[in-house]
């Protein structure tokens, strides 16, 4: 039986899978979370009989520990086959390639020596205008997949990603938060407690227990500590009733948080009475085009009358602060240009609608992290614990062929909360 108060920050999925480790390994766990919920940037809306995501909604392969939580919970997940059209010269046609001379973009960044930022590489390997249309495509999908910013993303990043990345996809029918719920409650059921409404100001390592002052006045003491918040709350660009104040400073590790990219993401998801889309491309799974919003896809298989768009990167980063209604407008303009249907025609039939700005939600701002150009010692020292006292974890801790996905949390918080344990045994020896 472990004898020490472990409190860790943040209720998010990295939280949740740490809290239930070390529970389970008999310490006293208390999570501390700043929303009313638990799940952090995990959430799933339920509207008149349809699932909502927030944030996350896929899953990007046969990731090992997602997949193996869903298993153990009996939470069903289904693949999604679907395939891709692109929107072109007022055309909607099929995609039978992903992107032309991919691989031999893919192989280039694979023999790729010092590393790069990704606009230098290219600049660099693929001058010739032939590979203009290369270029342009790869651009696209560092911003909107990776909300990488291309001028400091780090090029051996995106090929340790890019390079692994797998075609089968899964989507959770009954929301993604049902796997939060799952979490919650076993951390519960083995005596775990969770504090919501509970943003922690400042803590306090100089003593030989570590006092965490929540924003209402209450402190706690505890003996190890892990934080699990997003990246902005660490980097400064939250704004400062947001952020962790550490007595003392955490000098290299917060010059290393900044050090790390962090995107954010414009979703929009829109219903309609009806799927018009059908009638022309009745497998579509993911439709991409030049338009603002430039990626959109359905819930095929279902049956659902529903189209998510999404705007990630430099750009949505770059429109944050337009009101809802801007994107609302944006996202008619770009769905009846995709299939040449009127805006008034798409007004019309139009049900409902969701806009999810994630640079403006609270105790996020910004949606997941990319790696910059030293991404490895800067992870490397993010992850570092402080006089294995105080820990880290979450996705941008993440060091991986996954970044920036649940699996990259999930992973994260698990080898925080062993490394912990590891390090009591160490000194109970």
């Amino acid at each position: 039986m472990l004898n020490q108060d472990i409190g860790i920050v943040g209720a998010g999925i990295s939280g949740l899978v740490a809290g239930i480790e070390l529970r389970q390994a008999g310490g006293a766990v208390s999570i501390f979370e700043s929303r009313s919920r638990t799940g952090g940037r995990i959430q799933s809306l339920q509207a008149g009989g349809l699932v909502i995501e927030t944030g996350p909604e896929f899953i990007h392969g046969k990731l090992k520990e997602t997949l193996s939580l869903l298993k153990k919970y009996n939470i069903p997940y289904e693949p999604i086959d679907g395939k891709m059209y692109k929107a072109r010269n007022g055309r909607v046609e099929e995609s039978l390639e992903w992107i032309e001379d991919w691989d031999v973009l893919l192989n280039k960044m694979k023999s790729l020596g010092r590393d790069l930022p990704f606009q230098e590489f290219l600049d660099k390997y693929f001058p010739e205008d032939r590979f203009g249309e290369l270029k342009k495509s790869a651009i696209r999908f560092a911003e909107g997949f990776d909300l990488a910013d291309v001028s400091t993303a780090s090029t051996q990043a995106l090929i340790l990603e890019w390079g692994y990345e797998e075609s089968e996809q899964f989507r959770i029918p009954a929301g993604y938060e049902t796997l939060i719920h799952a979490l919650e409650n076993e951390f519960r059921q083995l005596g775990g407690k969770i504090f919501l409404n509970q943003p922690v100001k400042s803590v306090d390592w100089n003593s030989r227990k570590i006092l965490l002052d929540i924003q209402d006045g209450q402190t706690f003491n505890m003996d190890k500590l892990i934080i699990t918040i997003p990246l902005s709350s660490l980097n400064q660009q939250s704004p400062p009733a947001e952020s962790i104040t550490f007595i003392p400073a955490l000098g290299e590790k917060q010059e290393a948080f900044g050090r790390i990219g962090f995107g954010t993401v414009i979703k929009i998801v829109m219903v309609w009475h009806s799927a018009f889309w059908k009638l022309l491309i009745p497998d579509a799974q993911f439709i991409f085009s030049d338009y603002f919003f430039p990626t959109w896809w359905t819930q095929y298989p279902e049956d659902i009358p529903m189209l998510t768009g999404w705007i990630g990167g430099p750009v949505a980063e770059k429109f944050a602060d337009k009101p809802d209604t801007f994107f609302f407008e944006k996202a008619i303009e770009s769905v009846a240009s995709i299939f040449s249907v009127s805006a008034a025609q798409i007004k019309k039939d139009l049900k409902s609608y969701w806009i999810f700005n994630w640079k403006n939600e609270p105790w996020s701002r910004g949606a997941y992290s990319y790696g910059r150009v030293g991404f490895r010692h800067s992870k490397t020292v993010y992850r570092k614990p402080v006089e294995s006292r105080i820990y880290f974890a979450g996705e941008a801790c993440y060091d991986g062929p996954f970044p920036g996905t649940v699996e990259s949390a999930v992973v994260s918080g698990l080898v925080t909360a062993r490394n912990l344990l590891n390090d009591l045994y160490k000194i109970n020896v």
